[in-house]
């Protein structure tokens, strides 16, 4: 409750301050407390109530803090889990709490555990964040060019975009190999792949 007190202090005394800078992006404080009213709302529609768990797999990032408020204005206990953890320790970690759901970064491994009712782990839900806690769609390679040019720094930014239907190559313990997307991108090239 405290979190969300400050919260609501902050924003109804200090609305047009900077509460969050992640990535060369601020958010004030009344658009964190909008953002949160809205995960708040969410949360309700998935059927979250006081003392219900919920599963957040996220790197430190104004996603994860939202989420942890969201939860605390809710009355929801916040279950973080480690982003370094191999599938079987998150599977391990979520047996144990046996949370109502899950929030993951695509970017992480998901987890293996089963979700049928059945299971000792009873989750319902399982969403997956993509950037900004929201599924960016983008039609064209441009787009997402022009995306990353306006949040990432430059030498992050793609030089080539490539749209797949098919699934990344992944190690059993779910972590995407690179080394196998390098070879397929270097194999007429004649710098070999380092």
């Amino acid at each position: 409750m405290m979190h969300t007190h400050s919260l609501g202090r902050a924003a109804r005394y200090y609305p047009e301050r900077a509460a969050l800078g992640s990535g060369g992006r601020h958010s004030t404080f009344r658009q964190l407390h909008g953002r949160i009213a809205g995960i708040v709302a969410a949360l309700n529609r998935h059927g979250f109530e006081r003392g219900d768990r919920l599963a957040l797999l996220l790197p430190n990032g104004p996603e994860h803090l939202e989420l942890v408020y969201a939860c605390s204005w809710l009355g929801v206990v916040a279950v973080p889990v480690n982003t370094r953890f191999s599938v079987v320790e998150i599977d391990r970690v979520l047996a144990d709490a046996n949370p109502r759901g899950l929030i993951r970064h695509s970017s992480l491994p998901a987890p293996t555990v089963k979700l049928s009712r059945g299971s000792r782990c009873s989750m319902k839900s399982h969403w997956t964040l993509r950037s900004s806690s929201v599924a960016i769609q983008f039609t064209t390679a441009d787009e997402l060019i022009v995306h990353c040019r306006r949040f990432l720094a430059n030498y992050k930014i793609p030089r080539r975009v490539e749209f797949s239907e098919t699934d990344l190559p992944k190690s059993g313990s779910g972590k995407i190999l690179k080394r196998a997307l390098r070879e397929r991108f270097w194999v007429d090239q004649k710098r070999a792949v380092g």
